[in-house]
């Protein structure tokens, strides 16, 4: 498989909603330095401003696994620990052609 997207999503506990903004922001740019991050975009909802929404593509599932592993993933994941009132959802596409 090449190219994998990554569609994550999360809600935040009432009055969370701005620590769990700012951790997903302060993992945007070194996340988007990895070797394989295409993107790394991150979205609020317009109605329903505790959820968000995480749209990625990696050049592969190999550049995926590494990102999972790297430090401010797991710091981001630390963060949001005691934020979030349900645990991420998290899928995984491939484009059709």
């Amino acid at each position: 498989m090449s190219k994998v997207t990554v569609v994550a999503l999360m809600t935040a506990k009432e009055g969370q909603e701005t620590d769990v903004q700012k951790a997903m922001l302060d993992c945007a740019a070194p996340t988007r330095q990895e070797a394989g991050c295409l993107n790394y975009d991150i979205h609020q909802s317009l109605k329903k401003p505790a959820e968000f929404m995480v749209h990625e593509n990696w050049a592969s599932m190999d550049a995926l696994a590494a990102h999972g592993k790297t430090a401010h993933m797991a710091k981001l994941m630390s963060d949001l620990a005691d934020k979030l009132a349900v645990a991420p959802k998290i899928t995984l596409w491939k484009e059709l052609q």
